[in-house]
């Protein structure tokens, strides 16, 4: 038996016959037990092989799945990136709509600055040297602002302090608010001007005028004080 083992050993082969009819008669029941368990041992191992077939085969689909499944989602995203891109271009035109245009250029302010008298007058006169700077969602300077962030700046130029927020700027300790159309009230110098649902604010500068940081993608300009409908007045004390 030691012989036939070393023989398949050497060559890798073993045939049934050689293990029934090989070495003495005597050693036949030995045999036929070695050739079940060499039986046994192959099939083991043609088992193991499907099973690591399946197991492979499974994992290709799983993975063609996948990336079947990321292309999908890969031209959705590509899909919505164009969508919103769409977007923002008509809600940019919109708001330069509603804000109307710039009598300004981009740039530093190169005109004179009206003279005005006391803190007003300081806050204006900061506000002029603010213009042509970027518009920057929750900024309050010194490289660029938002609206809130424009008015609040220029008003702490002048010793006062506002909150960062439209809304609440019209009800800040030390602001007087002014419903628009009330009889008898002329904007002065400095006011907040409070637009639509109060959700933007600009600096009057006088004679029809207020600066103020539009929207992102625009520069702190000065324009017209009909940029769109005003709500109300803040006269600071």
């Amino acid at each position: 038996m030691n012989a036939i083992a070393a023989s398949s050993y050497m060559t890798g082969r073993v045939g049934p016959m050689t293990l029934i009819l090989g070495g003495n008669q005597h050693d036949l029941l030995e045999r036929l037990s070695y050739l079940d368990q060499l039986s046994k041992s192959n099939q083991a191992q043609i088992d193991n092989y499907t099973e690591v077939s399946r197991t492979y085969t499974s994992r290709q689909a799983e993975l063609k799945a996948t990336e079947q499944k990321q292309a999908l989602q890969l031209k959705e995203l590509d899909a919505q990136k164009a969508k919103y891109t769409k977007d923002l271009q008509k809600l940019t035109a919109t708001q330069k709509e509603l804000y109307g245009k710039p009598t300004q250029s981009s740039g530093s302010w190169t005109g004179p600055i009206p003279k005005g008298s006391g803190d007003a007058g300081v806050a204006v006169a900061f506000a002029y040297k603010q213009i042509g700077k970027p518009y920057g969602f929750g900024d309050e300077g010194p490289n660029s602002y938002d609206c809130s962030g424009l008015t609040k700046a220029a008003w702490a130029a002048a010793g006062h302090s506002l909150p960062h927020s439209a809304s609440e700027q019209r009800y800040a300790s030390g602001v007087t608010y002014i419903k628009a159309g009330t009889a008898g009230f002329v904007p002065k110098q400095g006011d907040l001007v409070f637009y639509r649902d109060g959700g933007h604010v600009a600096l009057y500068v006088g004679s029809g005028m207020v600066i103020d940081a539009p929207h992102g993608g625009a520069d702190v300009t000065r324009r017209t004080i009909n940029i769109m409908p005003v709500q109300g007045y803040g006269r600071i004390s």
